[in-house]
C-alpha cells in the first residue's frame, strides 16, 4: 500500500491516491473515499469481495462499486482471489483493526 500525491490533469481527479500493488490484484484509491490507510486496507478488501460476488452472480456488466481488475472473469479466478483475500485478513487484517 502506497499513498501519492500527484498533479490531476484534470479537475476532476484527486491530488492524493492509494495505490495497492503486490500478488494479489492492483487497485488505486481516492484518499477522500479512504483517508486513513486502516480505511483503504478495508476498502481494498471489500473490493476484492465485490468483485467475487459480481463474478460468481454471472451478470454480464459490473456494478460500479465493482473495481476493474485485470484478471479472467472466471469462478476459478473468484474462489482464487476470494482464498488469498481471506488469507490477507486473516494474516494482515489484525494490524490494521
Amino acid at each position: 500500500m502506497f499513498l501519492f500525491r500527484i498533479v490531476p490533469s484534470h479537475a476532476n481527479v484527486d491530488e492524493w491516491l492509494w495505490v495497492m500493488n503486490g500478488d494479489l490484484p492492483s487497485i488505486y484509491l481516492s484518499f477522500q473515499d479512504a483517508p486513513s490507510v486502516n480505511e483503504a486496507f478495508r476498502e481494498y478488501v471489500q473490493g476484492m469481495l465485490r468483485w467475487v460476488t459480481y463474478v460468481r452472480s454471472g451478470n454480464t456488466e459490473a456494478p460500479k462499486d465493482v473495481p476493474p481488475l485485470k484478471i479472467p472473469e472466471t469462478l476459478q479466478a473468484a474462489d482464487d482471489l476470494q482464498r488469498r483475500i481471506d488469507s490477507l485478513e486473516r494474516i494482515i487484517g489484525p494490524l490494521f483493526s
